[in-house]
């Protein structure tokens, strides 16, 4: 169950380009060395860069870590309530809110590998051990439903767009 790639059903339409972004089947496979090449290319990131942001009205590096390491906990939970059967309250979370709310630019880069590396240690775990019928199950948002398995190919699009992000307008020169 959890090594095939999600179908069209397990999601919204609207889903289909973020989703396409993990073309691999493997889920936990691709959650671990995503993990691991994340935390090398955090490493390779120039400390001057750590607080930049390429316009005024965007995230800094350290930000975007930090929504990440966010995003990947929410996630987690919302993984873990459907996996157990539970009801997950799926109001609209403020990504800008907990960015700003979260002053991450009082955090380093290493404690924020430190930290992104344990939510989703933490997250690849629960994911290991959820029995075959849980990866059925529905996780509402707001405007949609997805199984469990396409969520956590969320989880690994949603990194993949801001490492692409980060690479493309953050670290470019």
């Amino acid at each position: 169950m959890i090594d095939r790639h999600p179908d069209s059903s397990e999601y919204s339409e609207k889903l289909k380009g973020f989703i396409g972004l993990v073309p691999e089947d493997g889920l936990l496979e691709v959650m671990s060395a995503q993990m691991k090449d994340t935390i090398l290319f955090m490493k390779t990131i120039p400390y001057r860069l750590h607080n930049y942001s390429y316009a005024p009205d965007k995230w800094t590096v350290k930000q975007v870590f930090g929504h990440l390491c966010d995003s990947e906990r929410i996630s987690g939970y919302k993984a873990l309530c459907s996996g157990r059967g539970e009801e997950f309250d799926s109001h609209k979370i403020d990504g800008n809110g907990f960015v700003s709310k979260g002053k991450f630019g009082r955090l380093s880069l290493s404690e924020l590998a430190e930290e992104y590396e344990s939510v989703r240690r933490s997250n690849l775990i629960l994911f290991r051990h959820f029995p075959d019928e849980a990866w059925e199950r529905i996780v509402k948002f707001p405007e949609t439903s997805v199984t469990i398995r396409a969520l956590g190919y969320i989880m690994v699009a949603h990194e993949r767009h801001h490492i692409n992000i980060l690479k493309e307008r953050y670290l470019k020169s």
